[in-house]
């Protein structure tokens, strides 16, 4: 694999590693402030369990909006490896390389790529990371990313065309 595709590589695991991070933080936030407004609010966990998901969050929310220093410093970790921090950052860097890389080598995404649907190229991608084929796993990894808007998690299952300078099909 050559260092283009080694720094892509790096990037896109940085990222993983900063929205793994992230997700661990959130989990623990939540964690901390429902055990602290319990606490403070001398609810036991099992008349928390009776109370119905709205009563939970109404509470809760009335709580910590009278003073926002009672929420978790876990919080600000989220902020800081997530989407607005670390993670957000290294997703924009990743595009941009992948971008970079398909405009710089041309010759690696040939018409068979191209011309491959979106299922076709995860289907691949799945055989070369099986085979242990990382170079042509990388190449589809970068055309994907380059091609296609990312995945929105709990929206429309839609393969977005992307175009590098703007806009999506």
């Amino acid at each position: 694999m050559n260092d283009e595709l080694e720094k892509i590589k790096e990037v896109f695991n940085a990222k993983n590693n900063a929205k793994e991070a992230a997700l661990i933080a959130v989990g623990a936030a939540k964690i901390e402030d429902q055990e602290k407004y319990l606490s403070v609010k001398s609810i036991t966990k099992e008349a928390w369990r009776a109370m119905s998901e709205g009563e939970r969050k109404a509470g809760m929310d009335a709580w910590f909006s009278e003073d926002e220093s009672r929420y978790s410093p876990y919080w600000d970790e989220w902020k800081a490896k997530g989407i607005e921090g670390d993670e957000g950052r290294l997703q924009a860097e990743f595009q941009q390389l992948c971008d970079k890389y398909v405009a710089d080598h041309p010759d690696e995404f040939t018409n068979n790529i191209r011309a491959m649907d979106i299922k076709q190229l995860v289907t691949s991608l799945s055989v070369f990371r099986a085979a242990g084929f990382e170079t042509e796993q990388w190449i589809i990894e970068v055309w994907l990313k380059h091609h296609f808007e990312p995945q929105v998690i709990g929206g429309p299952i839609k393969a977005r065309i992307r175009f590098p300078n703007g806009g999506v099909v």
